[in-house]
């Protein structure tokens, strides 16, 4: 009982610890892994188009690149693109996002690892032509980490690097190194990662760049790290596969009438 005590404390001094860091990685008005209230909003039957198909997970279930991503014994990406009719800022597609955060989630509660999800959907007060920098959404992945992880805050030295370099100019730079290669040290530190990227496309990165960076990624993390991507498509990637065949697998799937 007194170790489970002594457990406890520690873990609610270094949520403390890491507490400050929020408001810097998690921008107030941005809300990119609020999933509940995402699941609530897309699931609302008035947003699907009566003419058009619904998604069905067992579409991409069944698919053979899917299973390669979901089987893979080394780091690799998964894009889903695809045309969308929905009345909305929302894919059709989104839907596979959402439903695999929702196997993994289950699949993974037992040992903790939950998967990072983002969604970058514009917010519905914002103009439609305001998206989410590349900078926010690699933030914001940091702090998920940092949350399901406060124990991080006792490596001193890396900690408080972090502290600093959020404080510095180069952390905003449009390239977002500093953010990259705090990511890769910190998803380096876990023998495995799921991370879901709803709407890609929407990020104010260029798509071909941000997936670029992404590859850079799994390629320098000395762990395992799986990345599930939805954008809206057609989106030429034969470059792009050509280059990464080892790490990049593509699903094209449009949205059809009834």
């Amino acid at each position: 009982m007194a170790d489970l005590v002594i457990k406890e404390d520690r873990h609610q001094r270094n949520r403390e610890r890491i507490s400050p860091l929020k408001p810097k990685l998690k921008p107030y008005h941005v809300r990119l892994d609020c999933y509940k209230d995402y699941a609530a909003i897309y699931l609302n039957p008035q947003l699907w188009p009566k003419k058009y198909e619904k998604f069905n997970f067992e579409k991409i279930n069944k698919h053979d690149n899917f299973k390669a991503w979901r089987e893979s014994k080394s780091s690799h990406m998964l894009l889903l693109c695809g045309r969308s009719h929905m009345n909305c800022g929302y894919h059709w597609l989104s839907a596979a996002a959402l439903y695999l955060l929702q196997i993994l989630d289950q699949n993974e509660n037992a040992t903790g690892h939950r998967p990072l999800f983002i969604f970058l959907h514009p917010e519905p007060w914002l103009p439609d032509n305001i998206h989410v920098p590349q900078t926010t959404a690699m933030s914001l992945l940091i702090w998920q980490f940092l949350e399901q992880f406060p124990e991080i805050s006792e490596d001193t030295n890396f900690f408080e690097s972090l502290e600093e370099k959020i404080e510095r100019e180069e952390w905003l730079a449009v390239d977002c190194s500093e953010q990259y290669d705090v990511l890769k040290d910190l998803l380096s530190r876990r023998a495995e990662t799921n991370i879901i990227i709803d709407r890609l496309d929407s990020c104010a990165c260029p798509v071909d760049i941000f997936v670029q960076n992404l590859l850079v990624l799994l390629s320098q993390c000395s762990s395992m790290v799986r990345i599930f991507a939805v954008l809206s498509g057609p989106f030429e990637v034969d470059d792009l596969v050509s280059s990464h065949k080892r790490r990049l697998s593509v699903i094209t799937m449009d949205q059809q009438r009834r």
